[in-house]
């Protein structure tokens, strides 16, 4: 097995690594289901779009700032991240900023060695509240939002579970109206299910035996009978377990499906349009994605495996392209990168496309963080104390021109300005991936008509989505000229009116004799 990356936490007592018989202590929750970033392949109906990565520091205090969740914790109608700090066992809450940008971290002490975290509305109030599952001593912490984003300084409750618990996820698995939760016991080899009570308390958890070191929980309803199942994904016996919903709260046995070599995450999404929800499972060791579909009735077909670049250690699955189908988005922990696969519709997947991340990309959340309209990017870096945020700039295909910069009123022969046209999609995004490959061409329309541009070159190719001119003059008069953008099978554009005034004439005075 290739190496990833080593770490003794010696007080914790457990290990973060993966050689020789180690395992890397992966995600809690895997199951991210979120938009990242575009790409421009095939079918996709966006191209990438993705800003440098601005970076916010956590609360831990050297490394390991693991797991994100993504929620409104503060009602302000902006998307906040919370995320575990494992050295220091505590949880860090960034507020975020209408542009994108988010506050210092406020922070609050849990467990022993935090790791896994979900983020819900667990007593019925209205605002999402934060469970945080404790891999150094067993138990599961419960912080209850007061409002305006403010916990109490200690855990509203602590329950124990199993040993050294990663994963921890949340969903009504009785029907009572109340959120229960589901913890993965990586020691233990099991799931531990604690009823809600709604009032943010949970009653005595039922057991259930796993397969070899389960990691992460995911839920979704599997087999179309409205009750939310669970899958777990078991490292060591390189398959997922699917425990069925008995419709009472209570689960069946898990049925395994082989995967790769160490699953290390699970998708759940309806991955060919059939209404039924599918599997796609990150195999770190593999360097694969699996994608298993389901057949209707909760049960699962053999595995489609499709490379996944090196290392995927967390994995994604969102409609990232606007075209109605589920793609699925992995992280690649060992070379620093975003890799993306377009779904077809049919169940299938486009080869993989691998973009730049932050160092050592360990586990992501998404949302619109900045208000536009798309989908922005956080991710945890295992070896750092930082979150990186990236902020998405992804556009759709070109459509039509728009003027960035209007030509402006000048005299006869007169500099117009600097008149800039950007090659856009439907939204009025610049096209950036355009760089040489569409020429742009400016008209003048004059009043009265018959005026033309001096002498300069009017047409050229757009670079970075953009045709910049500057200099142009115009040798007659008129009043309300504009200019009109072409490009081969883009919609023209016309700027705004300008006036072209007559030259000043200046006459010597005459001296009488």
């Amino acid at each position: 097995m290739r190496f990833i990356r080593e770490l003794t936490i010696s007080s914790l007592g457990f290990l973060i690594g993966r050689a020789a018989g180690k395992t890397l202590i992966v995600s809690a929750l895997m199951v991210l289901v979120g938009s990242l970033h575009s790409v421009g392949v095939a079918q996709s109906t966006l191209e990438p779009g993705l800003a440098a990565p601005l970076q916010y520091v956590t609360g831990a205090t050297s490394e390991a700032s693991l797991i994100p969740v993504t929620a409104d914790f503060n009602g302000d109608g902006v998307t906040d991240i919370a995320v575990t700090n494992l050295t220091n066992s505590s949880v860090s809450i960034l507020f975020g900023l209408s542009n994108g940008s988010f506050q210092a971290p406020v922070n609050y002490m849990v467990g022993y060695g935090p790791y896994g975290i979900a983020a819900a509305d667990l007593n019925g109030d209205g605002k999402p509240d934060l469970a945080v599952v404790n891999g150094g001593d067993g138990t599961v912490s419960i912080l209850l939002n007061q409002g305006g984003g403010v916990f109490q300084s200690s855990p509203t409750h602590t329950y124990s579970v199993g040993k050294v618990p990663y994963g921890v996820s949340a969903g009504d698995f009785n029907k009572d109206g109340f959120l229960d939760l589901v913890v993965t016991n990586n020691s233990d080899k099991t799931l531990s299910v604690l009823p809600g009570k709604g009032d943010g308390t949970f009653g005595v958890a039922s057991t259930y035996a796993t397969g070899d070191y389960p990691i992460g929980t995911a839920v979704g309803d599997l087999n179309n009978d409205g009750f939310p199942d669970i899958v777990v994904w078991n490292v060591r016996a390189n398959t997922v377990g699917v425990f069925l919903n008995d419709t009472h709260g209570q689960f069946l046995p898990q049925t395994t499906y082989a995967t790769g070599v160490d699953p290390y995450g699970v998708a759940i999404g309806d991955f060919n349009g059939d209404g039924s929800n599918d599997l796609a499972v990150a195999n770190l060791g593999a360097n694969t994605v699996s994608v298993l579909l389901n057949n209707g009735t909760g049960a699962f077909l053999p595995q489609v495996s499709y490379s996944a670049n090196t290392e995927p250690s967390s994995i994604l699955a969102r409609d990232m392209n606007g075209d109605g189908i589920q793609d699925l988005i992995v992280t690649n922990f060992a070379n620093s990168a975003i890799g993306i696969l377009l779904g077809r519709r049919d169940g299938t997947f486009l080869p993989v496309s691998a973009y730049q991340a932050a160092a050592a990309p360990y586990a992501a959340v998404v949302g619109d963080f900045n208000g536009d309209g798309r989908q922005d990017v956080a991710t945890t870096s295992f070896s750092t104390k930082y979150l990186s945020v990236e902020l998405q700039t992804s556009f759709g295909p070109a459509t039509k021109l728009g003027f960035l910069t209007q030509p402006s009123s000048a005299p006869v022969g007169g500099s117009i300005g600097t008149v800039s046209v950007a090659i856009e999609d439907a939204a009025g995004n610049t096209v950036t991936s355009i760089n040489g490959t569409k020429n742009v061409t400016l008209t003048l329309v004059s009043n009265p008509a018959g005026a033309m541009f001096l002498n300069e070159t009017h047409s050229g190719s757009a670079v970075g989505g953009v045709f910049t001119i500057s200099g142009l003059s115009i040798n007659e008069a008129g009043t309300n000229d504009t200019i009109v953008a072409s490009a081969t099978s883009l919609t023209s554009a016309s700027s705004n009116p300008f006036n072209i005034t007559a030259a000043t004439q200046t006459t010597k005075p005459t001296h009488r004799k």
